[in-house]
C-alpha cells in the first residue's frame, strides 16, 4: 500500500510561509496577489533495484553506441526521489487556466533509439512535433483511449512529424521497429501539470489561492491524491511516498 507522508505522519500537508520573495531574492507571484505555489517531493521506501540494461536486437550500429536503461522506474540513490512522476491539479476550472504558449515542451524526440523525454506533457489542441535524429526508421505508435490512436512511420530522412491531440488523457507510446522504445504522452487541459525531476522534486507556480486536489501518477507505482490548501503569496509544500513491496 502507498501513502502520503509529512513529518512521519500520513495524509498531512503543510504550508511554508516563504512570502513574496524567494530564497534567491527574486520576487515571486508579484503579478497577482491571489496566487501561490505548490512544491513537493516524491520518494519511495523499500529496496530499489538498479535500472536494467535493455537488450538491443536490431540497428545495433546506431542503438548500441551506449547502454540503454529501462526508464520505467528511476530512483535517486541518495534521496530516494522518483523521477518522471506526473503531478497535476485535478480541481482547476479549465477555462481560467488554459495553457500558455510557454507551457510544456513541443517535441518528442527519437534520439539514440530512445524517446526523449520519457514523459512528455503537451497542451490539448496544440501542435507538437515528433523528431527523428537517428537517421534510421522509427515509428510512433500510441495506445490511447480518448484520442484516435496513430501509428506514424518516420524514415531517417523524415526529421519531423506534426501531431495534435485534442482530448486530455495519458497514453503510452511505443516504436514497433525497436520494441524497447517506450514513453508516455500526457495531454493537459490546463497549465497546472508538471513532471518530477531527478530527485523527485516538483513545483507548480501561479496557483490560485484556495483548496485543491493534487494528483500524482507514475507508470509503475500508480496514483495518489491529496487535498492541499494554497494561500496567496505562499508556498504550500507536500511530500508523497510510495512504498515498494518487500522482495
Amino acid at each position: 500500500m502507498s501513502k502520503i507522508f509529512l513529518g512521519g505522519l500520513t495524509l498531512l500537508t503543510s504550508v511554508f510561509a516563504l512570502g513574496a520573495t524567494a530564497i534567491d531574492g527574486n520576487p515571486r507571484h508579484s503579478g497577482n496577489q491571489d496566487l501561490g505555489s505548490i512544491t513537493g517531493t516524491i520518494r519511495v521506501s523499500g529496496a530499489v533495484d538498479a535500472p536494467q540494461v535493455l537488450r538491443v536486437g536490431v540497428d545495433r550500429e546506431v542503438c548500441a553506441e551506449e547502454p540503454l536503461l529501462d526508464e520505467s522506474l528511476i530512483v535517486d540513490n541518495e534521496s530516494l526521489g522518483v523521477k518522471n512522476v506526473v503531478v497535476r491539479i485535478t480541481s482547476i476550472e479549465e477555462g481560467s487556466a488554459k495553457p500558455r504558449e510557454t507551457d510544456y515542451l513541443r517535441a518528442l524526440q527519437q534520439r539514440n533509439c530512445r524517446f526523449e523525454p520519457h514523459v512528455l506533457i503537451v497542451a490539448a489542441g496544440r501542435e507538437f512535433s515528433i523528431l527523428n535524429w537517428d537517421g534510421i526508421l522509427h515509428n510512433t505508435h500510441t495506445r490511447s483511449r480518448l484520442n484516435r490512436p496513430f501509428n506514424k512511420a518516420q524514415p531517417g530522412f523524415l526529421k519531423r512529424v506534426p501531431v495534435t491531440l485534442k482530448l486530455p488523457e495519458t497514453m503510452e507510446v511505443a516504436c514497433d521497429a525497436h520494441d524497447w522504445m517506450t514513453a508516455w504522452i500526457v495531454v493537459a487541459e490546463h497549465r497546472f501539470y508538471t513532471v518530477s525531476g531527478d530527485q523527485g522534486e516538483f513545483r507548480l507556480d501561479g496557483v490560485p489561492a484556495g483548496r485543491h486536489e493534487l494528483e500524482i501518477w507514475h507508470e509503475t507505482l500508480g496514483t495518489q491524491t491529496v487535498q492541499i490548501t494554497v494561500e496567496a503569496q505562499k508556498d504550500a509544500h507536500v511530500e508523497f511516498e510510495y512504498t515498494l513491496p518487500a522482495g
